[in-house]
């Protein structure tokens, strides 16, 4: 993945700790949202539709997903469905 780093680096001080950014926000009660789960398709060039929408789902609360193309919201909801 290309910017995976608001779940991989650790790097918020939260209290005796050190989180990465989801985790230390949801150490603090807030919620997640992602946008751009797929990087605008150039995603697709690093990783696979699963791989990006299992890190964005494993991540944060929820993901808003936008695309012009309906076919491709169809197959990352049935993605989703399966995960």
């Amino acid at each position: 993945m290309k910017y995976p780093f608001a779940a991989t680096v650790q790097n918020q001080p939260y209290g005796e700790e050190t989180l990465s950014l989801i985790e230390a926000a949801h150490k603090a009660g807030l919620k997640v949202i992602g946008s751009m789960p797929l990087n605008c398709g150039k995603g697709f060039w690093e990783a696979s539709l699963e791989e990006m929408v299992s890190l964005a789902l494993n991540s944060v609360d929820g993901i808003n997903i936008g695309s012009k193309n309906m076919a491709h919201i169809r197959d990352i909801l049935d993605l989703c469905n399966e995960i």
